[in-house]
């Protein structure tokens, strides 16, 4: 019985993890592009690399959000299909690419035939999955042999000054924990080894792990906490549960926590990310 209950409320805490995710997911979409989408444009190019997208490929990106993967694979001549869990998301990808194909669908259950795909791709999703390994053995399935699958990742916390003025300015003034579902760990495959490592069991060959750092260039420190409120999630919602005292506190600690970032016209936030990929056989 013991064993029983602990794989309900497991189950529980995933199905309640992914509800809070595709809610704010579909809040995000109009607002996505603002923020985030000029720093995970960055290291899309080199996601087609590793994913080997070229004319003709045929690419499934999963997690799509607003589509913008599908767009830099169709400009290499491929055909790409997106899918994503949040509606509003796929509604914001067909208004901004009205011409590729965005479905709504599950990257923890692929709705297309085994061997359908030369390339899957998955640009920062896998961090909003509650069940990763079932998304790669997804993935797995739908890729042709010798087809290549890639996702790209934030670096760990230490590596990440900006995420690090966020958590340490909640933990200074207000609190993480405001009863929010059980989350998977946010960073855990920033490690490379655990990304060879679920690769390796999903069956994939040749892994590769390398990192990259990408730039958010700001005016003002106000965006910092604008990104946030319009583009984050899980933080997001953390913010929201604070104190009307504590947040104002939490938000001027991050405007001070700026200055680390501040250069001669404006302000320069490193993002580091972890781009992984391998081979189906």
């Amino acid at each position: 019985m013991g064993n029983s209950r602990s794989a309900t409320s497991s189950t529980k805490n995933r199905q309640d993890f992914k509800s809070l995710e595709r809610e704010g997911w579909d809040r995000n979409a109009v607002a996505y592009n603002k923020y985030m989408g000029g720093i995970t444009a960055q290291i899309m190019e080199d996601l087609m690399d590793a994913a080997n997208v070229r004319a003709g490929s045929h690419v499934l990106e999963v997690a799509c959000g607003t589509g913008n993967g599908s767009a830099v694979a169709a400009k290499r001549g491929a055909r790409p299909i997106g899918v994503d869990f949040a509606p509003t998301m796929v509604a914001e990808a067909h208004r901004r690419n009205s011409e590729l194909d965005f479905r709504v669908g599950d990257a923890e259950n692929l709705d297309f035939e085994d061997r359908t795909f030369d390339a899957v791709i998955c640009p920062f999703g896998m961090l909003h999955l509650p069940d990763p390994e079932r998304a790669i053995a997804e993935a797995f399935c739908v890729l042709r042999p010798g087809g290549k699958y890639a996702f790209t990742v934030w670096a760990t916390l230490e590596k990440s000054p900006y995420l690090q003025c966020i958590v340490r300015s909640i933990e200074l003034h207000g609190t993480m924990d405001v009863g929010l579902p059980p989350a998977p760990d946010f960073f855990r495959f920033s490690d490379h080894d655990e990304c060879r490592t679920i690769l390796a069991d999903a069956g994939f060959e040749q892994p590769t792990v390398e990192e990259r750092v990408l730039e958010w260039a700001i005016d003002t420190p106000e965006a910092l906490i604008d990104l946030q409120k319009e583009s984050g999630v899980r933080m997001r919602m953390v913010l929201e549960r604070q104190t009307p005292e504590a947040l104002d506190c939490i938000y001027q600690a991050i405007r001070e926590g700026a200055a680390e970032f501040a250069v001669e016209d404006g302000y320069r936030v490193p993002w580091p990310a972890v781009l992984a990929s391998a081979q189906k056989p």
